[in-house]
């Protein structure tokens, strides 16, 4: 059985059984199964985590052109704050 962890995200979802509260794991069929609800059959989690990470990145390039650093830099930085949103 997957255990709420003590900080951050939950991993699991709650239901009752016996009158007692316990967790169960979360599967990416029941992510995608949830997204799917909301946003259509055809988009995914990965849909998701993509539309983040580009939202992510989108101002680097934009900051680094502004302060004159060169092109590799900007790509270079680009990816580096994509990455942490990860």
């Amino acid at each position: 059985m997957t255990r709420q962890p003590a900080s951050g995200p939950s991993t699991g979802s709650a239901f009752e059984s016996a009158g007692r509260q316990k967790w169960r794991g979360i599967s990416s069929a029941d992510v995608n199964g949830n997204w799917g609800g909301i946003a259509g059959n055809e988009f995914t989690a990965k849909d998701f985590r993509t539309r983040q990470r580009t939202a992510g990145a989108a101002p680097s390039p934009a900051c680094s052109f502004r302060s004159g650093a060169a092109s590799l830099g900007a790509v270079t930085a680009a990816g580096r704050e994509a990455g942490e949103w990860l």
